[in-house]
């Protein structure tokens, strides 16, 4: 399983938690600097935030008093709390990436938790990534992909432009907005965390005084089995695919998937099953993903060489996707391109991939060999490709206009497509299926263009 790096946002620059350890509950919870005797002032708070009936630590993971270790100082406020849950929840699935121990993952967290584990905004968040830039610089030359995860309604305000002219928007940095806490947990992969609490508050709470002895037994057996059966599905493979998906290797987790699907172990296929459902839950959503096709037509009287040369503008029309899954257009009336434009609709960064592969005519599109293009699309962002068609010759024109989209970036996506469109579409079901059930989204149309 993947070990995730944590580091709360502040003003002067990020701060790593390095370590969580169960303390006497008998004392208080404390934030030391660096794994010394100093705690630090926002300690009383800290205890606070963990135990009832304030706090919303011990509710979830089932313990009253800590000590945790920070690298930097972290002032007071609130922006804390977001980081110190996410750590906890890691910490408890024994995925916290510790003081000197590796990480193939990190997480820089700012935001407020309240009582009913909403997320409420914050300030200051474009200053604290500005004071972040070298560690997001020194975590990209690692090769560990950073997550920011931000209050939704402080992820509406940011100012992508500033952003990217700082370097901050890259391939190496995803930004997320969330509403809640759990929302963090489902995005590292993690179960249910207050599961194992309640279920142990629930046998706890069986007494022979209350309850017959024959309840009793039966209770304690169905949790006994609950948790036993969440532990076969885990150990049968969950876990090993969780740690696979997020860090993009989906050609690895849909043979592993393929594989136990298949074979003979029956807990390793009602794993798999668990897992797919697992996936399908996160994978992006169809109706978050706008899909047009646009005709660039020559104008009235006006020729597509004349657009060529920049002598007359191209008339953009939009058309929407059929909902057979094929386009259908005349190139007669000086059809001079077309473009593929997939829109982010939904509510958190996505990575795309769009790809127009020509059916057959391959040497008559050479100019736009498997138009393609591939980046992280930011909410309400678009990714287009664009093919020109030949003007001296109109043969009838068939492209398969594919859109892969996936929480993570991933280059076994990358070589996937590109050897599909090197062949002649034969083994796009195939293909298609392996994505899929790798957990990413897929889009398919075909456009026939005719003389």
């Amino acid at each position: 399983m993947t070990a995730v790096r944590v580091y709360i946002a502040t003003t002067q620059g990020p701060s790593e938690i390095q370590r969580i350890a169960v303390e006497d509950p008998e004392v208080r919870s404390v934030v030391c600097l660096n794994g010394t005797s100093e705690a630090l002032p926002i300690s009383a708070a800290y205890d606070a935030f963990v135990r009832k009936p304030t706090g919303v630590i011990e509710k979830r993971f089932g313990h009253s008093v800590f000590r945790l270790d920070v690298s930097e100082r972290v002032s007071e406020g609130k922006s804390w709390h977001l980081g110190m849950f996410a750590a906890h929840a890691l910490s408890a699935a024994g995925r916290l990436a510790e003081k000197q121990s590796g990480a193939g993952q990190a997480i820089w967290l700012s935001g407020e938790v309240d009582h009913h584990l909403n997320v409420l905004p914050v300030e200051h968040v474009t200053e604290k990534l500005f004071q972040s830039r070298r560690l997001f610089s020194d975590l990209k030359a690692a090769g560990i992909q950073m997550t920011v995860v931000l209050p939704r309604a402080n992820l509406a305000e940011l100012d992508l432009r500033l952003l990217n002219k700082q370097g901050l928007c890259t391939e190496a940095l995803a930004i997320v907005g969330v509403d809640t806490a759990d929302e963090v947990c489902r995005h590292l992969g993690l179960a249910d965390p207050s599961l194992p609490p309640a279920l142990a508050k629930a046998v706890s709470m069986i007494s022979p005084a209350s309850v017959p002895p024959k309840w009793m037994l039966v209770g304690v057996a169905l949790a006994l089995g609950v948790v036993l059966s969440l532990a076969a599905i885990w150990w049968s493979g969950f876990g090993d695919w969780a740690g696979m998906a997020e860090a993009g290797r989906y050609r690895r987790l849909a043979a592993a998937l393929g594989e136990a699907e298949s074979g003979e172990c029956f807990s390793c296929a009602i794993s798999a099953r668990a897992f797919r459902l697992y996936a399908d839950f996160l994978r992006p959503r169809d109706g978050d993903l706008d899909l047009k096709l646009i005709e660039r037509r020559a104008p009235a009287s006006k020729s597509c060489t004349l657009v060529g040369i920049g002598r007359a503008e191209a008339v953009a029309v939009e058309i929407e996707p059929p909902r057979s899954g094929l386009w259908r257009s005349r190139a007669a009336a000086e059809l001079c391109a077309v473009a593929y434009r997939l829109t982010n609709s939904g509510g958190a960064p996505v990575h795309i991939w769009l790809a127009a592969v020509p059916v057959g005519h391959e040497r008559l599109l050479s100019r736009n060999p498997n138009a393609s293009a591939h980046r992280r699309v930011p909410p309400g962002d678009a990714i287009t490709v664009e093919i020109k068609l030949p003007q001296w010759l109109r043969p009838p024109l068939t492209n398969r206009v594919t859109a892969v989209i996936a929480r993570r970036s991933s280059e076994d996506v990358t070589a996937w497509l590109s050897s599909a469109g090197r062949g002649n579409g034969a083994d796009w079901p195939d293909l298609r299926r392996s994505l899929e059930r790798a957990g990413l989204t897929v889009l398919s149309v075909v456009h026939e263009i005719t003389p």
